[in-house]
């Protein structure tokens, strides 16, 4: 099977047993227990843990790097601009194209399957898939008609063990002291409620599992609710089986999530062979929840963007789902036109993709996150969920890449890092107190409560169904980013993620001193699954500030048009004419100045200007600044090169002072530290070091396909 993105998958039912005592923070590895190790696995576990302290693994049992992937026979294949005869080439030419390229690389294809202009899905023969795929893959990718022939990867959720627990939103809330540490990591969601409680024209886009309709805090948007109907792009496995749909079909209009277990004889298909037996995930749902789940309706939880719609878009079913699906999906939900689909009616502003897989950004992935910033669509992505360096599609270009912090705003042992993060936005981790206490800091959310198929609506906990991952903290930040546009709907993408980062608080640095700084990643086997004390090299920005990203899109936005390069003693003409100022505001001035070359501007005020270019080579830097009836001010720059010369790099523009948030200082009682009981950490650890050590082993191997990040959500969708 063509590899796939998962989940990271929660465990929903399996109950932890806390034994040994109370299990303090410097253990958090919300693992379920399955069974008591042997009495001699555990005496020789005790020499590896005995006197453990301070940081401990936080990781992931689950990950989607578990198991060997089957080869894949599905391949995405992109003609160039210049093989294809553009707008003449009808849909069935482009097959005969692809399909006539593959076969000259000696490929023997079963079905070729449009996914956009020039991209298509070409699926192998059996037989033909395997060693001799990577070989034919690289013929294919030298025919100078193909632009690029990538392994239609299967992502997998990225998902962190989803112990016991229901804990409250204190992750929507002011930060506070507590007796584990100040919750510094909350993105304070009231105050920015204060200034909006978003709008039901922001949409953003679930690209993940689907979800559960009838749950009563989403509800569909016919009944009053918050869900749009969205759609189903998990496809047929190869061969026409709808074993990885699990609804007995393809793609279709129903984007309801029919529940993604694993049993263990769906193991012994070789579509499944490669994911651990697990429940239904509901990933999707709860996702859903955190973005929008009903607010102020005295039911259930608060969805972080309150008014904002969600449209589900089924992506991943049993063990993930393929790439070429996640692709499609991602368009139709960006209102681009779908072949095999309907026009979407209500394209959504932000696309949430809570999954993951191995590997740098493939070519598939980037051209469609191209197509979809190009419309000004924002799109956000889970970092991961194995302490590892970020995957795709994380790491394209162009996204927002989230990570997962803890409570005390430390990074949560499972979450991955790297110069690829964008921000930091809280991921959930476990604080036991006692023998069988609740996982404190949980995620709560919207759920269902059927083990496999659904049984009826319900909410996560901090007891049986933990939701802890960067799963959840990318909807956090996709919510966060629908409030900002709720307030200046005209806000580009671009704008909008760089203010939000302007916004972001600093990271604290734990008062343990066993906590050690983050360090950024060497390669994919570099894991780092304990706690770690961010840097803006590692974690992004900074911890997502609610109050202070919508703050900063209430500024307007300035705009300057006007030429790049002049003649010598040439007349330039500028303009500021299409800045805009935030909902209900209005512009009220224009400042124009040369912070670089030299020239005299016709005028420094208007929303026009001009000045005649220098006699010889220069280079020169125009800024506007612009005010709205507020006193809120933006500025841009405009440099314009004269006779060929290079201009200078163009320094900073001038913003407003930047919102200062309250001084975080070191983290008392953050969590770090301690010894903790041996034979607890034996029981904690077994299960674990055979995973560490069986993955170190699996990531030599050769990779066929991407699996989700149990962080956050991903092809396999990225929960933790």
């Amino acid at each position: 099977m063509g590899a796939r993105l998962v989940p990271w998958r929660p465990e929903t039912r399996l109950g932890r047993r806390n034994l040994g005592g109370p299990r303090p923070e410097s253990a958090r590895m919300p693992y379920p227990y399955r069974s008591l190790a042997a009495p001699t696995a555990l005496l020789s576990l005790l020499a590896l843990v005995a006197g453990t302290a301070g940081a401990a693994p936080e990781f992931d049992p689950y990950t989607g790097r578990a198991g060997v992937t089957p080869p894949t026979d599905r391949v995405i294949v992109r003609m160039r601009d210049d093989a294809a005869t553009g707008a003449k080439a009808s849909s069935a030419q482009m097959k005969q194209k692809i399909a006539a390229a593959g076969a000259r690389a000696g490929l023997k294809t079963r079905a070729v399957r449009e996914i956009a202009p020039r991209m298509h899905v070409l699926e192998l023969e059996p037989g033909v898939a395997g060693e001799g795929t990577s070989q034919a893959l690289e013929r294919l990718r030298a025919d100078p008609a193909v632009e690029f022939a990538v392994p239609d990867a299967r992502m997998r959720l990225h998902r962190v063990p989803n112990d016991p627990g229901y804990s409250e939103q204190w992750f929507l809330r002011p930060s506070a002291p507590g007796p584990n540490g100040s919750t510094d990591s909350s993105v304070d969601a009231e105050a920015a409620w204060d200034v909006t409680t978003g709008a039901p024209s922001i949409v953003v886009a679930v690209i993940d599992t689907g979800v559960r309709f009838d749950h009563p805090d989403l509800g569909t948007e016919a009944g009053g609710g918050k869900l749009l109907p969205g759609y189903d792009f998990v496809g047929l496995d190869s061969a026409g089986s709808a074993r990885t749909a699990n609804d007995g079909d393809g793609w279709d209009p129903d984007a309801s999530d029919p529940g993604d277990w694993i049993s263990s004889s769906d193991r012994d298909l070789s579509t499944f062979s490669d994911c651990p037996i697990a429940d239904s995930s509901w990933h999707g749902t709860r996702v859903a929840g955190l973005v929008g789940a009903h607010t102020d309706n005295g039911l259930g939880i608060a969805g972080t963007g309150w008014q904002t719609r969600v449209l589900p878009v089924r992506v991943l079913g049993k063990c993930g789902g393929y790439t070429s699906d996640i692709i499609a999906g991602m368009r139709w939900a960006a209102g681009l036109t779908q072949a095999n689909a309907p026009a979407n009616p209500v394209p959504a502003r932000i696309l949430n993709l809570s999954l993951g897989g191995e590997g740098g950004c493939s070519a598939a992935y980037q051209a469609a996150i191209d197509e979809i910033t190009a419309r000004g669509v924002i799109v956000v992505v889970s970092a991961g969920n194995d302490g590892s360096t970020v995957d795709q599609p994380a790491s394209c270009r162009g996204v927002v890449a989230v990570t997962g912090v803890r409570h005390v705003g430390t990074k949560v042992g499972f979450a991955n890092l790297g110069a690829g993060v964008t921000i930091a936005a809280p991921g959930g981790n476990c604080v036991n107190t006692a023998a069988g206490a609740p996982c404190l800091y949980s995620l709560d959310t919207t759920t269902d409560l059927g083990e496999t198929v659904p049984t009826g609506a319900g909410y996560t906990d901090r007891l049986t169904r933990i939701n802890v991952g960067t799963s959840f903290a990318s909807p956090i930040v996709s919510a966060t980013a629908a409030l900002m546009l709720s307030v200046n709907e005209r806000l580009p993408g671009p704008r909008l993620v760089s203010r939000m980062q302007a916004s972001a608080r600093p990271f604290p640095v734990s008062s343990d001193p066993s906590v050690p700084t983050c360090r950024v990643p060497a390669n994919a086997d570099d894991l780092q699954n304990t706690e770690c004390n961010c840097t803006t090299a590692t974690c992004g920005a900074g911890l997502l500030y609610a109050p202070g990203a919508v703050g900063e899109a209430l500024r307007p936005v300035a705009s300057l048009s006007g030429p790049g390069t002049a003649t010598a003693g040439g007349t330039v003409i500028l303009s500021g004419a299409s800045s805009t100022p935030a909902n209900g505001r209005t512009i009220v001035g224009y400042e124009w100045s040369v912070p670089n070359g030299g020239v005299a501007l016709a005028a420094t005020s208007g929303p026009q200007t001009s000045f005649v270019a220098p006699g010889g080579p220069a280079s020169v830097t125009v800024r506007l600044t612009v005010t709205d009836d507020s006193g809120a001010v933006d500025s841009v720059d405009q440099v314009i090169t004269v006779g060929g010369v290079s201009p200078p790099p163009p320094p900073p523009p001038p913003v407003d002072p930047p919102i200062t948030p309250p001084d975080i200082g070191n983290v008392q009682n953050g969590g770090g530290g301690g010894a903790f009981d041996a034979v607890l950490a034996a029981l904690a650890l077994a299960p674990l070091f055979g995973l560490l050590a069986g993955r170190l082993r699996r990531r030599r191997a050769a990779r066929t396909a991407i699996i989700p990040s149990r962080r956050a959500g991903g092809p396999t969708s990225r929960s933790s």
